[in-house]
């Protein structure tokens, strides 16, 4: 389940919960209640991730981003937090790496109806508690990730430029047997 990006009617091109197609499928699960805006839960995440961590006050931004597109009330707010800490959300190795197509088509496969909120909660993220101005990269990321035609940048990895380190040794002098 957790693999199918989309299910159309092949009738008329709506887009269907695929959680209510199978009959297996639990149609209460997290997934099923937050089918439709996953892509953008999944983006915010891993922005958290790549900017400020998950820590508690970010968690608790994608969360209420959760809560204001999906109604999750049955679900106690210890297990939301649970499903998010545990939500596939992309490889971060990969895209410190370079490789931002993975994160590129979670962007890509936000529904528009979500893109304005996702992107205000990015700001909310991006500007933590507010006591420092928001990091400049961030802001350009927001702008571009968070929009119709997303674009990533590869990361700046920090250190990339190289680091030099001089070492100095005293040799003892060993000729003639002395030191």
């Amino acid at each position: 389940m957790d693999r199918i990006v989309h299910a159309l009617d092949p009738d008329t091109g709506e887009v269907l919960n695929p959680y209510t197609l199978l009959p297996d499928a639990d149609s209460s699960t997290l997934e099923a209640l937050t089918w439709r805006a996953l892509p953008a839960i999944k983006a915010l995440k891993f922005f958290t991730l790549s900017t400020r961590g998950f820590s508690k006050r970010e968690k608790d931004r994608v969360a209420d981003f959760v809560r204001e597109v999906a109604d999750v009330r049955s679900y106690a707010k210890e297990e939301q937090e649970n499903w998010l800490n545990k939500l596939w959300c992309g490889d971060l190795d990969a895209y410190r790496d370079g490789d931002t197509t993975e994160y590129t088509e979670t962007l890509k496969a936000i529904p528009r109806e979500f893109l304005a909120r996702c992107r205000d909660y990015a700001l909310l993220i991006a500007r933590g508690s507010g006591r420092k101005p928001v990091d400049p990269a961030w802001l350009e990321r927001i702008e571009t990730e968070f929009c119709d035609a997303p674009y990533v940048k590869k990361p700046q990895v920090s250190g990339e430029e190289g680091i030099g380190v001089v070492i100095n040794v005293t040799i003892p002098n060993m000729s003639e047997g002395k030191e």
